[in-house]
């Protein structure tokens, strides 16, 4: 008995541990860029722009390849009307927080940083 109930002591809080840490880990999937670019959109807002400004959209998932694929970053590319030949980028982490936005290549839009 008592062996028992060392072991529901140390493994099961082991586990939850481990369940846990797992599902924070893990963020987006490869088939999930649709959901980074519909909250890139979201946050795109803010700035004035809407469905019928954007021309072009590219998510891109980064992600580790050492042993075990995790997601380090979500990445969404857009390019809008307002910027012909630029894009606007969204920096988002694993669980699409937006981290950064900004815009490249002679984008200058109202509040968005430019590079």
């Amino acid at each position: 008995m008592r062996i028992r109930k060392l072991l529901l002591q140390v493994c099961v809080p082991l586990g939850l541990a481990l369940a846990s840490a797992g599902y924070a880990q893990a963020g987006p999937h490869v088939q999930e860029p649709e959901v980074a670019i519909r909250l890139a959109k979201v946050a795109l807002a803010k700035y004035g722009l809407s469905g019928g400004d954007f021309t072009d959209e590219y998510a891109e998932i980064v992600q580790t390849q050492a042993g075990i694929t995790i997601t380090t970053d979500v990445i969404v590319w857009f390019r809008v009307k307002q910027c012909p030949t630029g894009r606007l980028v969204v920096h988002m982490t694993p669980e699409y927080f937006v981290e950064e936005i900004y815009s490249l290549r002679n984008c200058k839009l109202n509040g968005i940083p430019a590079y």
